[in-house]
Parts: structure tokens; sequence; C-alpha cells
């Protein structure tokens, strides 16, 4: 049975420096600001939901939903 290049490289892992290059890189380019500043003050920041939907004038879902688009654009970016 053939492996596929996913299967040949899928346990090989970057160092940490490495890591969080590439996060900050795809923060930078690949995200809207609106999902930048959701993922930034829930994940690095420790804010909640509700106080970065106050800061920003809309709903706490809405930041929600923002983080979850960001999040799922980051995985695809970083998969390879």
């Amino acid at each position: 049975m053939k492996s596929t290049p996913y299967e040949l490289f899928s346990n090989v892992q970057f160092p940490p420096e490495v890591q969080r290059r590439r996060v900050r890189l795809v923060m930078e380019h690949e995200l809207t600001e609106t999902q930048r500043r959701a993922i930034q003050g829930h994940f690095f920041e420790g804010r909640s939901f509700r106080d970065l939907a106050r800061e920003q004038g809309v709903q706490p879902s809405s930041v929600w939903k923002a983080m979850q688009r960001g999040l799922r654009r980051m995985a695809r970016c970083l998969r390879y």
C-alpha cells in the first residue's frame, strides 16, 4: 500500500519558535482584523467574549463567530 505525502509527514513537529513564527505570520497576513482581534483578545489576553464585544460595540456571538472563522482559516493555513 502506498503512503500519501500527508501520511509521510503527519508526525513531523516543528520546534516551538518555528510554530510561534508561523502562527504570527498567519494571524498577520491571513486573518481579517476582526478575526485577529477576537483570537488575540481571547487566547492571548484572556479576555471574555462579552468584554471584547462591548469594546467593539457588537454582540458576543459576533465575536465568537469571528473567532471560529479565524481559527478555521488558521487551521487550513497551518496544515501545510
